[in-house]
């Protein structure tokens, strides 16, 4: 037998072998190796999306929804792309939210630091903070005025505990922070010119009318100066505490999208739930219709503004 004739008797039985059984559930399983990629993945999935996950969305459809013949196909793969939308749908929300949350609270930070670092580049210190105003005890909102605030009185505090009263010194600094003296408020300076005037007075008069002494004088405006700093320790906690009660509010504030931004999503969204439902009305009455089943009439809605 030629080699020629031991080729050709080899060949026809890998055919005849080819096309049996096993052959036809082999084509009928390959038949789904295209559709399992699906021929819409390489527009639908972005580069920088997850493509196994629009493969496992699809595949869990083709399983759920059992498509036969091309056009079931498609439709069960137009399902998948309208879903794999509606997923960049809620991550681009997701985006929006974060934009206007976490992001706004870190540009917030990020002022202020520079802020800080600006008046650290200029050399500040308390002349600069104050310049040549003075009463600023109206401007404690200001954070680097209420510290200044009380650094000067710690300051102004320790001296006069160790070395007494020196009226031009302590004025100097009571009227940078409370302004100059006035008949209509009790400040500070009002509270000390009264103790130090008392602190002047000769023995004789002091005896005679039963002032304190100079010791007492001072010690007396030395708890007014604590009970100053405890009351403006006090504002400053309540400030930042109220600060940052405000920032949490802003943020829980920005948690949806501003008004023109979460319209534009929600109308996309909107086109897409619908557009997801109508393929899916379609992909039904076409299984009905292939498994002989009845099918309730379409119903064509036109709805203008």
């Amino acid at each position: 037998m030629s080699n020629a004739i031991q080729r050709a008797q080899v060949s026809q039985g890998s055919i005849q072998r080819d096309t049996g059984p096993g052959y036809k559930a082999g084509n009928q399983k390959s038949r789904y190796n295209a559709l399992r990629h699906g021929i819409f993945s390489d527009v639908v999935v972005l580069p920088t999306e997850p493509l196994a996950k629009y493969r496992s969305l699809l595949k869990g459809l083709q399983e759920s929804l059992q498509p036969e013949g091309k056009l079931e196909e498609v439709l069960v793969e137009k399902l998948a792309s309208i879903a794999w939308r509606q997923r960049r749908v809620l991550i681009a929300e997701s985006a929006e939210i974060r934009n206007g949350s976490e992001f706004w609270e870190w540009d917030k930070q990020d002022r202020e630091r520079q802020e800080e670092e600006a008046r650290r580049g200029r050399g500040v210190d308390r002349e600069h903070l104050f310049g040549t105003d003075s009463g600023v005890i109206g401007k404690i909102q200001a954070p680097e005025i209420l510290t200044g605030c009380l650094e000067l009185l710690g300051d102004l505090r320790q001296v006069i505990e160790s070395g007494g009263f020196d009226k031009d010194r302590d004025t100097a600094v009571l009227e940078k922070i409370y302004g100059p003296v006035t008949d209509f408020r009790k400040t500070l300076l009002r509270i000390y010119l009264m103790w130090f005037d008392t602190a002047e007075v000769s023995e004789e008069e002091r005896n005679r009318n039963g002032y304190a002494t100079t010791q007492q004088c001072k010690d007396n405006v030395l708890a007014e100066i604590d009970n100053e700093i405890a009351r403006l320790r006090s504002y400053q906690q309540k400030h930042a505490l109220m600060k940052s009660e405000r920032a949490k509010l802003e943020v829980l504030r920005r948690s949806v999208p501003e008004d023109r931004k979460c319209d534009r999503l929600l109308r996309y969204e909107t086109s897409l739930e619908r557009g997801f439902d109508r393929t899916l009305n379609q992909l039904e009455r076409m299984q009905r219709l292939r498994r002989g089943l009845s099918v309730a009439p379409r119903i064509e809605v036109d709805v203008s503004t």
